[in-house]
């Protein structure tokens, strides 16, 4: 389907809106990524989005990708119809191509999110990793409460206009109903669950999933979503709390202020009632009492994609080194494996960089922060390719002005691409590849965070024979691998989803098949209008 979207910036300050979960194929200069794929929106301006919805369907979302406004509400739903209209596994889904049945958690704070990330970029504690700024209320369907800030110049305010109270969904017995779930917020990772119900997930970002596993919870991180259908074999309750439960182990705790933690809402409910006179349940969570809710994905050997999905490749053991390389039948093995590791600049080394970020990348090349600025608001990665195509043919990547765009240059058509994410921070991360599904390979974590070590190795890999497809992955403390392949052409970004992350700098982005860029501009309808926005 061929959609386009006007956007007119009618706010006071320049936007961007990315389509999370769409691939954008041939049309990477409708991703929406200021400074990569586009300049910035200016306020007053316009700018018209042409592209084609994904192959295939599924739960996706847009949001701002400017700055951190995303932060402070502007994101939505975007879904993909399948083909047909019905399915056997569930017999509810979109009213009216409404999503009566979707279940989103966001977070809200009570101050600007570009004051916060001015006061995390540029303040810090002496030899110690910044905290994170905690929500100071979480959202359940932009329903939600407001808790006391002292200080700060943040004022209190009614969510939407009104005040706390919970979301109802209304199901009828015998019925399975679709539940869209998306995590819009921008820090931490929460556990889904209907008390009483077990849940079984049919679409992960896009994958369908054959699985005959169920579930009493599921978590869900920044930006990722999941479809299920949720069933009960109690008959005699006619209202169920649904919930979003905070994963404090997603946070840095040691080192936020004790204020700061009182704030932390660490649970939010909504209403599955069977009897509309019913009044508020009474009903209890699968969770135990002092359960820690670990901050990692869905254990991945429980979901089997549908036949029909994106074809996996393979992970082939060398016998005499004992290491892994991904094959895939129709374009070989992988060309690439980049392996990027996340570091921690703290107090002693710059007393103004005090924040998880990139820290190098196995080919060579230096990773650092992501320099936004070095494009600012009249050029971008794109649009300088093109300009600087027949130089890039002689000169490649030494054509941009600087490293900190953290550019890496894929320059063959449809090779599989390894990416090895190693992760040294203390919390876990959220990571978004633009562009793509790609296929996560290998997970793994450090045994003693979860107090499952077996024998004398500290970190736990999982391998699967037959992975899923996504594009946000939660990537614990010592990494996980993940593979795609790079037939898009286009610039992508790859970066972390805590927006605090990203907003000081902790993004790459893949350069792919630049040498083709000049089919871009000729495919595209909308370049005087890409020029323009370029050219305020």
């Amino acid at each position: 389907q061929h959609v386009r979207i006007l956007i007119r910036n009618k706010l006071d300050e320049p936007t961007s809106i990315h389509w999370h979960g769409l691939h954008m194929k041939n049309t990477t200069y409708s991703d929406g990524v200021p400074t990569l794929t586009q300049c910035p929106i200016q306020k007053g301006k316009n700018f018209i989005h042409d592209f084609y919805a994904n192959e295939k369907p599924g739960t996706h979302w847009y949001h701002s990708h400017y700055k951190s406004q995303r932060v402070d509400g502007l994101y939505g739903y975007i879904i993909i119809k399948e083909d047909k209209e019905n399915d056997e596994n569930y017999d509810v889904d979109l009213i009216d191509n409404n999503c009566m049945y979707c279940a989103h958690i966001s977070d809200w704070y009570h101050c600007r999110a570009g004051v916060l990330l001015n006061y995390y970029h540029y303040c810090y504690v002496t030899t110690r990793l910044t905290p994170e700024p905690v929500p100071h209320s979480i959202l359940f369907n932009g329903i939600g409460g407001a808790n006391e800030v002292n200080g700060d110049n943040c004022n209190n305010r009614a969510v939407n206009g009104s005040v706390e109270t919970n979301y109802v969904y209304n199901f009828e017995r015998g019925k399975k109903y679709r539940l869209r779930i998306l995590n819009a917020g921008t820090l931490a990772l929460y556990y889904f669950s209907i008390d009483h119900h077990m849940l079984q997930v049919i679409e992960v970002e896009g994958t369908r999933v054959n699985s005959t596993d169920q579930f009493k919870h599921l978590p869900i991180n920044v930006g990722q979503r999941y479809s299920v259908i949720a069933t009960t074999n109690n008959i005699t309750t006619n209202n169920f709390w649904m919930r979003f439960q905070t994963s404090l182990d997603c946070l840095r705790l040691d080192t936020t202020s004790v204020d700061q933690i009182k704030l932390l809402v660490k649970e939010i409910k909504a209403i599955v009632r069977y009897d509309k006179s019913e009044g508020r349940p009474n009903t209890t969570p699968w969770t135990k009492e002092n359960e820690i809710l670990h901050c990692m994905d869905l254990n991945y050997t429980l979901l089997l994609p549908a036949n029909g999905s994106l074809k996996a490749p393979k992970l082939e053991i060398n016998q005499k080194t004992n290491k892994s390389k991904t094959c895939h039948e129709s374009t070989g093995c992988e060309e690439f494996a980049f392996e990027i590791s996340m570091t921690t600049i703290n107090a002693t080394t710059n007393p103004n960089n005090n924040y998880a970020t990139f820290g190098s990348i196995s080919l060579g090349s230096s990773f650092g922060s992501f320099s936004g600025e070095t494009f600012g608001y009249t050029e971008n990665t794109l649009h300088y390719s093109m300009e600087y195509q027949e130089q890039f043919e002689q000169y490649g990547s030494s054509i941009y002005p600087d490293p900190a765009l953290n550019i890496i240059i894929l320059d063959k058509t449809s090779d599989i691409i390894d990416v090895i994410i190693t992760c040294s921070d203390t919390i876990a991360h959220s990571f978004h590849l633009h562009g793509h599904s790609f296929w996560v390979m290998e997970y793994s974590y450090n045994c003693s965070v979860y107090n499952n070590c077996q024998g004398s190795r500290n970190i736990v890999t999982l391998t699967f024979d037959h992975p899923i497809a996504r594009d946000t992955i939660t990537v614990p403390r010592d990494g996980g691998e993940s593979s795609f392949s790079s037939g898009n052409i286009g610039v992508w970004a790859f970066h972390c989803h805590i927006e605090w992350h990203l907003g000081v700098g902790m993004l790459a982005q893949f350069v792919e098949h630049p040498s083709n860029f000049s089919s871009l501009r000729k495919a595209s309808n909308e370049t005087k209008l890409i020029d323009k926005a370029c050219n305020p």
